[in-house]
């Protein structure tokens, strides 16, 4: 019996463009037999270049093309790692580092206190990749949305959090400058454990002198 070829979850395609057109692909995959290969390919370095750039995007998108792929788009396809045979497939671990409400540690703020933004938040909805990180490959994270991305510094990896709906409420309170309310102390504490709010008297003095005058 021949194994069935389907999409590798363990791979990402990515290509770059100059004046609308593909200049470079970049191919990573993870399988079984081969373990973790990166393949790039330059426009100038193959004569059949825009031929596997064609066979890549159709076949990234074969569920919603309207022609079936041939056997030797296929093999192509195989070929890169972008699919493979079942049995030689290694399914994703899913990740998922949720923010939920706690148990309020250590002294409660009190109504004077102030909290900022630590860096950089935004909220990813849908399925589609996040626009500040246009090619993160996403098939490691949960399906689980809406994810908040937090980059703490220019110096510091974007991370994904999955937040409930009261640490989403604190955020929005601490953006638009409002008090946070008592029952939302213990989303405020866990998003201050994960470094994505601080005190402004956490902050580089510079720092904080601009937040006070913004």
């Amino acid at each position: 019996m021949i194994p069935k070829l389907r999409p590798n979850p363990f791979s990402y395609a990515s290509m770059r463009y100059r004046d609308g057109e593909p200049v470079e692909l970049r191919v990573w995959s993870v399988t079984r037999s081969r373990g973790a290969l990166t393949r790039n390919f330059a426009k100038g370095g193959r004569a059949d270049f825009h031929d596997i750039c064609d066979i890549v995007m159709r076949g990234e998108a074969h569920e919603r093309s309207d022609g079936p792929l041939s056997l030797g788009d296929f093999v192509v396809l195989a070929a890169l790692g972008l699919w493979a045979a079942e049995p030689d497939l290694i399914e994703p671990i899913f990740i998922e580092a949720p923010i939920r409400s706690a148990a309020a540690s250590g002294p409660e703020p009190s109504p004077g206190d102030e909290f900022a933004l630590r860096g950089e938040v935004w909220l990813q909805q849908g399925t589609g990749p996040s626009p500040a990180i246009p090619e993160a490959p996403l098939s490691c994270l949960s399906p689980a949305r809406p994810i908040l991305w937090h980059r703490g510094s220019p110096f510091e990896a974007p991370l994904p959090w999955w937040p409930d709906a009261s640490s989403l409420a604190v955020i929005e309170a601490v953006r638009r400058g409002a008090p946070v309310q008592p029952q939302l102390w213990p989303s405020l504490g866990a998003l201050v454990d994960r470094g994505i709010l601080n005190h402004p008297t956490d902050l580089p003095i510079e720092e904080a002198d601009r937040r006070r005058v913004l």
